[in-house]
């Protein structure tokens, strides 16, 4: 998968794992801080990791999620696992 098609399913994982009306989607990047930008409570941080976890076939264990804090964070990690 290339680093576009990652970024795109990634876009649609959170949109889609996410209530957030208010949320601008066409404005995430690459630096978008995970947590500090898009997720704001533990439980939706939750649905997104799985989410993540089903569509790319891949396991994130706490250690890795503690360093996974851009966007472009993950589609590395997500790259490195394929």
């Amino acid at each position: 998968m290339s680093e576009k098609e990652i970024y795109d399913t990634l876009l649609e994982i959170i949109e889609e794992s996410l209530d957030e009306p208010d949320l601008d989607f066409s404005k995430i990047t690459m630096e978008t801080e995970i947590f500090k930008d898009l997720i704001k409570n533990s439980i939706s941080a939750m649905y997104v990791a799985l989410a993540i976890e089903d569509r790319f076939q891949v396991e994130i264990d706490n250690e890795e999620i503690k360093n996974l804090k851009t966007v472009g964070d993950i589609i590395s990690f997500l790259q490195a696992k394929a």
